[in-house]
C-alpha cells in the first residue's frame, strides 16, 4: 500500500502538544488528569509494542511524543494552579517595581512593571500599569529598569477566563492597575544590561533618525511601544505589520550579517555554528525571548548543526521540532498570536511556495517568480490567524511585501550597522541618519499602500478557522495521495470558503441592543433601520470592536457619547480606523480637548443642546440638572442608557416611567421594579432588582421588543 504522508517523528511530537495543551486547557483537573493518562498508557503501550518488535526509530518517536505531551499538559495544569490572585479586591495598595516596558500613545502611557512588592510583601507575576497623561513630565522621563512607586487598586487578570490569554502568560501580568501621572514616584534607576543597552538604542535611534526612531527600534528588538496608533496602522492595513514584529525574518537577516562576517574570516564550520549560536541567543535576550524569534532561531540553528555535520535538512521535521520544543517549556505559547502567525508563516511557505513557484515560473523571471511564491504562501498561511484575530485581510500584502521586502533587508542591514558605530562611536550620528533613509523609503510604501481603495476588507472568523490548517495539508505536497488529490483539493477549497461565508452572516436584525462589560464605562450598540449606532461613554477600543464582531458590523453610521472628553476622541478616532465612523454627536460642554483631536483627525462632529437631530428621534438625551444618558425609544419599549457614574436619581420622574429596561454601570438600589442591564452586579445594595442581567466577561445581545436575549 502506497504511503500518503512520509513519516517525520517531530511532526506527531508537535501534534502531541498541541492534543495535550487544548485538552489540559478547556478539561477540568481531573478530566484533564485523566486524559493525560490515558494518552500516557497508549504511548507506554505502543513503545513496548514496537520494542518487541525491534523498532528503534519508531521506539524512539513514541517516547518522544510521551514526553513531549506530558511536559506540554502538565505544564499547563502547573500554571492553571499557580495563576492565582494574592491581592484583594477593590484595596489599594502601594506599589513598588521597575518598568521592563515603556509604551505611549497620546493621553496615556503604560508599563510593564516587574520585581513588583505590594505593601511590602512579594507579589507573583507582573503588573501592567497604565497612566493617565496629565503633563506628560514624569512617564516621559521613566524607561526601563527605574524603579517606582505608586498607589493602585489591582485588578486580577485571569488568563483562562474567557479566550487564553497567551500575551499576559508569555509577559506574566497578574494585575491591571491604573495611576495618574502625578501619583508616581522614581525611586532609584537599577537597569541591568539589555535595560541599559535597550535605552541606549532607543535614545540614539529617537536622536538620528526622527519620527522613524521607534519604528527602527521597534524592528529591530520588537518592541513597538513608542510608535505611534497612526504608523502601526497603516503598516498592519499595507500587510508590512510584521516589520514591527520581531520575526523569522529578522533571524535571517541576524543570520545573514554573522554568516557574511565569518566568511570573511574564513570561519569554520563548527566555528560558525558556535558564533552563530551565541548571536542568536543574544538576540533572543535582546527580544525578551519572543516566541517567534525563539522558533526562528531554533530552525536556524536545527539546519545549520545539520549542514554542518552533513545531514540532510528537512525544514517541514524542523520546524515541528521548535514547535515541540518550545511548547514542551512554554505550553501555553500556544495562545499567543506572535507565535501563531510565524509558525503559519512557515507552514505556508513550507506547504506552498514550491507549487506557486513551479506556476509563476512559466510566466515570470526566476527571481520575480520565488519572490511571488514566497510572498503568496506566507499570506496563505497567515490570513486564517488575521481574520480570527484581527477580522480584517490586508489586500495588497502580498504585492507590497515582494516589492517591499528587498528594501527591508538593506533597511535592517544598514540600520544595524549604523546604530552599532553610533553606540561606538556618539559623535558619527551622520552614519544611522544616512542608514535610516531605506526605512523612510519601507515607510512611505506603507502609508501609500494604506491609503489605496479597498486596502483592508473587513472578513470575520472564529477559532474553527484554524481546521483550514489540516485541509492545507491535505493539498499539500506532503499529503502524497495522487488519484484523488485534485478532488481533495477542491473540496477543501469548497469547506473553506463555505466556512468563511457563514461566519459572516450578521447576527439577525431583531436583536437591537447590544451591550459587554468594561471597566469605567458604559457602552452600547443600537441597530435601528440596517444601521449601527454606538451609544454611551466609549471610552474602550476594545470592547466597542468586540461587540462590532459580535454583529459582524463593518462601519458606524454615528456614535452619541455622553461627554465628548480628550479620552474619549482617542478611542472613537482608534474605533475611526477600523470601522469608519460617519458622525459624532455629544452634548454641550466647556471641554474643547476632544473636539480639537477629532478635528485633527478628520472626524465629523456636531454638538447639540436640548435634543439630539431629528433624523435620530429614536434618541433622547436625560438628565434632572445634567447630562446623564439617552433614552432610547423602540417601537414599544424604551431603554434608558445611563453613563457611568449616574443613576436613576439622575434622571426625570416621566423618563423613567417610561423604561422598562435600565442599561448602567451598576444596580442602584433604588428603582427595583425595572429590567437592569448591568456590567457588573453591586454587592453593597441593599435591595434586588427585579431582574439583573450582569455582562462580565460576556457580550449580551437584546431583543427589546420581545424581551429576548442571546448571549454572544
Amino acid at each position: 500500500m502506497r504511503k500518503v504522508i512520509n513519516f517525520r517523528c517531530f511532526l506527531f511530537t508537535a501534534i502531541s502538544a498541541i492534543i495535550a495543551i487544548l485538552s489540559s486547557n478547556y478539561l477540568g483537573l481531573t478530566q484533564a488528569v485523566i486524559c493525560l493518562g490515558v494518552f500516557s498508557l497508549i504511548f507506554v503501550a505502543f513503545i513496548i509494542l514496537y520494542a518487541a518488535r525491534d523498532k528503534a526509530v519508531e521506539c524512539t518517536a513514541l517516547v518522544l511524543c510521551a514526553v513531549v505531551t506530558i511536559a506540554s499538559g502538565a505544564g499547563v495544569l502547573t500554571v492553571k494552579s499557580n495563576w492565582v490572585n494574592q491581592l484583594d479586591e477593590n484595596r489599594e495598595y502601594n506599589f513598588t517595581g521597575k518598568v521592563s516596558e515603556v509604551s505611549f500613545d497620546t493621553f496615556s502611557a503604560a508599563f510593564l512593571i516587574t520585581d513588583v512588592l505590594a505593601n511590602g510583601e512579594s507579589v507573583k507575576g507582573n503588573v501592567y500599569l497604565t497612566v493617565n497623561v496629565e503633563d506628560g513630565v514624569t512617564a516621559s522621563f521613566l524607561r526601563r529598569g527605574d524603579r517606582i512607586y505608586f498607589k493602585s487598586e489591582a485588578n486580577f487578570n485571569d488568563i483562562f477566563e474567557g479566550d487564553t490569554d497567551g500575551y499576559s502568560y508569555r509577559n506574566n501580568i497578574r494585575y491591571y492597575a491604573e495611576a495618574r501621572e502625578s501619583a508616581i514616584e522614581f525611586i532609584k534607576a537599577e537597569p541591568d544590561f539589555f535595560d541599559s543597552l535597550k535605552n541606549d538604542m532607543s535614545d540614539r535611534l529617537n536622536e538620528n533618525l526622527g519620527a522613524y526612531g521607534p519604528v527602527a527600534f521597534g524592528m529591530i528588538t520588537g518592541e513597538k511601544g513608542s510608535v505611534e496608533d497612526d504608523v502601526r496602522n497603516y503598516y498592519s492595513v499595507s500587510g508590512l505589520g510584521h516589520i514591527l514584529a520581531v520575526s523569522g525574518l529578522h533571524i535571517g537577516f541576524v543570520t545573514l550579517i554573522v554568516g557574511f562576517l565569518l566568511k570573511i574570516l574564513h570561519a569554520g564550520k563548527i566555528v560558525s555554528l558556535t558564533v552563530t549560536s551565541f548571536v542568536l541567543a543574544f538576540y533572543c535576550f535582546l527580544a525578551s525571548f519572543s516566541p517567534s524569534v525563539v522558533r526562528a532561531s531554533v530552525m536556524c540553528l536545527t539546519g545549520l548543526a545539520a549542514m554542518t555535520f552533513g545531514k540532510q535538512k528537512d525544514t517541514l521535521n524542523a520546524l515541528c521540532f521548535a514547535v515541540s520544543l518550545i511548547l514542551a517549556l512554554k505550553p501555553l505559547y500556544l495562545f499567543d498570536v506572535g507565535f501563531q502567525m510565524s509558525v503559519a508563516a512557515v507552514f505556508g511557505i513550507l506547504l506552498f511556495s514550491r507549487s506557486f513557484s513551479r506556476i509563476f515560473s512559466k510566466i515570470l523571471p526566476s527571481f520575480l517568480s520565488s519572490s511571488l511564491s514566497a510572498s503568496l504562501s506566507a499570506q496563505t498561511g497567515i490570513t486564517p490567524i488575521i481574520l480570527i484575530y484581527f477580522h480584517t485581510f490586508p489586500t495588497y500584502s502580498v504585492f507590497t511585501n515582494m516589492l517591499v521586502i528587498p528594501l527591508v533587508t538593506v533597511a535592517f542591514i544598514a540600520i544595524v550597522f549604523g546604530l552599532a558605530v553610533v553606540l561606538l562611536i556618539p559623535s558619527a550620528g551622520i552614519v544611522l541618519s544616512v542608514a535610516g533613509i531605506p526605512l523612510a523609503l519601507v515607510d512611505t510604501v506603507a502609508e501609500f499602500v494604506s491609503g489605496l481603495p479597498l486596502a483592508d476588507l473587513r472578513i470575520f472568523a472564529v477559532s474553527l478557522l484554524f481546521t483550514v490548517f489540516v485541509l492545507y495539508f491535505l493539498c499539500s505536497k506532503f499529503f502524497m495521495m495522487r488519484k484523488f488529490k485534485p478532488l481533495v483539493i477542491i473540496a477543501c477549497i469548497l469547506l473553506t470558503v463555505s466556512g468563511v461565508i457563514f461566519m459572516n452572516v450578521p447576527l439577525s436584525a431583531q436583536y437591537n441592543l447590544i451591550s459587554c462589560e468594561e471597566y469605567g464605562s458604559v457602552t452600547s450598540l443600537i441597530r435601528n433601520d440596517g444601521k449601527i449606532y454606538l451609544v454611551g461613554d466609549v471610552r474602550n477600543y476594545y470592547s466597542v470592536n468586540e461587540m462590532m464582531y459580535s454583529v459582524r458590523g463593518k462601519q458606524l453610521d454615528a456614535i452619541f457619547v455622553n461627554s465628548l472628553t480628550a479620552e474619549t476622541a482617542a478611542a472613537i478616532a482608534k474605533i475611526n480606523e477600523k470601522y469608519k465612523v460617519s458622525a459624532v454627536y455629544f452634548p454641550e460642554s466647556e471641554d474643547y480637548s476632544g473636539m480639537y483631536y477629532l478635528l485633527d483627525k478628520d472626524i465629523p462632529f456636531y454638538r447639540f443642546s436640548d435634543e439630539v437631530p431629528k433624523e435620530y428621534a429614536f434618541l433622547e438625551p436625560v438628565g434632572i440638572n445634567e447630562f446623564a444618558g439617552y433614552k432610547y425609544c423602540g417601537e414599544n419599549v424604551s431603554v434608558l442608557l445611563l453613563g457611568y457614574g449616574h443613576d436613576a436619581g439622575d434622571v426625570a420622574e416621566e423618563d423613567l416611567n417610561s423604561c422598562a429596561l435600565i442599561r448602567s454601570y451598576t444596580f442602584d438600589g433604588e428603582l427595583a421594579e425595572r429590567v437592569y442591564i448591568v456590567n457588573y452586579e453591586n454587592q453593597y445594595a441593599e435591595d434586588a432588582a427585579l431582574s439583573e442581567i450582569v455582562l462580565k466577561d460576556r457580550i449580551a445581545a437584546f431583543d427589546t421588543e420581545n424581551g429576548l436575549i442571546k448571549y454572544l
